[in-house]
């Protein structure tokens, strides 16, 4: 009882805004999935099309001394200030399904694997611009 009393109790982190960038998809996002490596992410929407993000080099201790108080960034037009944690851009966008993603799931290897709304399950690559 006791140990479960402490679990309850447990500290957390504060939330921090660490960077804003534009919705590429133009509509909801349906799934985010991070590279097993940790050197990607995978957007996806339900306009059909993935975007691959670079996570950049990532310092914990020097993203902790940026005090940002943000809210949302398209609205208030508030940039968070410190290091970025992704890439400006998407470096790679994939297109071929034709309604709503509803998963991706990455490979060792960084192959990705998608699944949509359309029945279809498509293979990418990322460092190739095409379906597998």
């Amino acid at each position: 009882m006791e140990a479960e009393q402490d679990k309850d109790q447990q500290q957390h982190s504060p939330l921090k805004l660490s960077q804003c960038f534009s919705n590429p998809h133009g509509v909801p996002i349906t799934v985010l999935s991070f590279s097993y490596e940790g050197a990607f992410l995978a957007s996806a929407g339900s306009d059909g099309s993935i975007n691959i993000w670079r996570v950049l080099q990532f310092d914990k201790e020097e993203h902790d001394q940026f005090d940002v108080q943000t809210t949302i960034c398209e609205s208030t037009q508030v940039v968070p200030e410190g290091p970025l944690v992704f890439s400006k851009n998407a470096f790679q966008r994939f297109l071929g399904h034709e309604r709503e993603i509803t998963g991706l799931s990455w490979s060792l290897s960084q192959f990705l694997l998608s699944s949509s709304m359309d029945s279809t399950v498509r293979l990418w690559h990322v460092q190739r611009n095409m379906c597998l």
